[in-house]
């Protein structure tokens, strides 16, 4: 029996579909609390990067966003688009 009225709340959520969009932003909200100047970069052609995080003495660190069951794929993926960006980082976050 389950006693947490939040706990069912908590499993539809997760079953839910996922609005892509709404996600990046909330894990670039999440994310500058403990990295302020996070930026999440939203929308289609973002060559690899679904937030940035600064790094006052280069490129902005790219943060990668996935709700993927293969996130490492996910992740290959987008730090290759990256590098084909000509993006010089090479640091990276990933948030599933």
């Amino acid at each position: 029996m389950l006693r947490d009225p939040l706990y069912r709340e908590i499993l539809n959520g997760l079953a839910a579909a996922v609005d892509h969009d709404v996600f990046e932003r909330t894990v670039a909200s999440l994310v500058g609390k403990d990295y302020p100047g996070v930026v999440a970069v939203i929308g289609g052609d973002d060559a690899g990067m679904d937030a940035a995080l600064p790094d006052w003495e280069g490129s902005p660190v790219p943060v990668v966003v996935t709700t993927s069951t293969k996130g490492a794929d996910n992740l290959k993926r987008n730090l290759a688009k990256s590098v084909e960006a000509g993006r010089p980082q090479r640091r990276a976050v990933s948030a599933t």
